[in-house]
């Protein structure tokens, strides 16, 4: 009996150490430009198409790409981030009364930002700088990110100089082609959906590329919040379309994305 046991246990670690293999394989190689007899073209524009596939293709090429873990940094307590950018953002209280800013310890919304090459952005030309609140900065990114109203997204790139997040996007969202050359971002702009941008490696950072369309039928919002996603090459990805509905909706399903 104890012969068997000792066996059976072999047998079970040799088969996890043979899923783990089969977990680590290199994926496929793939046509960037030819679309299988299961793709429907449901979009495209100067940058880009978009198809609807079945979940098959979309579940072959996830099972044979080895998931990356999200490795962006980010700070979410307020004083040190404060101290952190000391010199490139001004934090304060905006008094609506006396229509101007109190410089406070505790503010949270912005007065002044430097940007990285030296242009300055103030609250009087900036008005949503007085409606927003500190969130998290992203060092890696230079990204600081900041809550508007309906706990929306507000981003600003301090590296690029890019203010707004359907530019900027929020790091969390973030994820990039093999190589860096794209990434797919996006932020919450306060009405259940996510949006969605793609931004390109200009060799020093990444700057906006693309707006990933949130209607492309009469429905409205036909993306909503992309789950899943992967790329498989440097200009084609892969996700998965959900919505907090449960409800079948021919919106729901798996697609492929192709970067001109």
């Amino acid at each position: 009996m104890l012969k068997i046991a000792v066996l059976g246990l072999a047998l079970l670690v040799l088969g996890c150490q043979q899923r783990e293999k089969v977990q680590e394989r290199l994926p496929v190689p793939v046509k960037d430009t030819v679309a299988t007899g299961f793709d429907s073209l449901v979009f495209e524009n100067d940058t880009m198409k978009i198809f609807k596939i079945d979940s098959p293709q979309y579940l072959l090429r996830a099972n044979l790409i080895k998931a990356k873990e999200d490795t962006l940094r980010y700070i979410s307590d307020f004083q040190t981030v404060k101290k952190l950018l000391r010199d490139r953002v001004t934090f304060g209280t905006y008094d609506y009364d006396a229509d101007s800013m109190i410089f406070d310890e505790r503010g949270q919304q912005i007065a002044l930002v430097r940007f990285n090459a030296g242009d300055t952005m103030s609250y009087h030309r900036q008005p949503a700088f007085t409606e927003i609140g500190f969130i998290s900065y992203y060092p890696t990114e230079e990204v600081l990110v900041m809550e508007g109203g309906h706990t929306s997204d507000y981003s600003i790139n301090l590296k690029t100089g890019t203010v707004g997040p359907e530019l900027a996007g929020n790091p969390l969202y973030i994820v990039r082609s093999p190589k860096g050359t794209f990434q797919l971002t996006g932020w919450f702009p306060g009405q259940e959906c996510s949006s969605y941008l793609l931004q390109k490696n200009n060799g020093d950072s990444y700057v906006f590329y693309s707006t990933f369309p949130d209607s492309v039928t009469d429905y409205g919002f036909d993306f909503c919040h992309m789950i899943g996603v992967y790329w498989v090459s440097e200009q084609e990805f892969y996700f998965r379309n959900t919505f907090f509905s449960a409800t079948p909706d021919n919106r729901l399903g798996y697609f492929k994305v192709l970067i001109k």
